[in-house]
């Protein structure tokens, strides 16, 4: 939960830097994009080590 909470206070900060240096508004959909891709990926990561570590266990039976 912490870093998760670490990654949207992260995207957030890095889209206002960009919406500040691009002198707009604030890219609310890239904020979104960015914390679904987030989550997308730590899921993918998650399932990958799961994988890896039943395979590691399996080997060792």
């Amino acid at each position: 939960m912490r870093s998760w909470l670490g990654w949207v206070i992260g995207s957030l900060i890095s889209v206002i830097i960009v919406s500040l240096w691009r002198n707009g508004e604030v890219d609310w959909g890239l904020f979104s994009a960015l914390n679904i891709g987030g989550l997308i990926g730590t899921i993918i990561g998650l399932g990958i080590r799961e994988v890896i570590k039943n395979a590691k266990s399996e080997r060792h039976n």
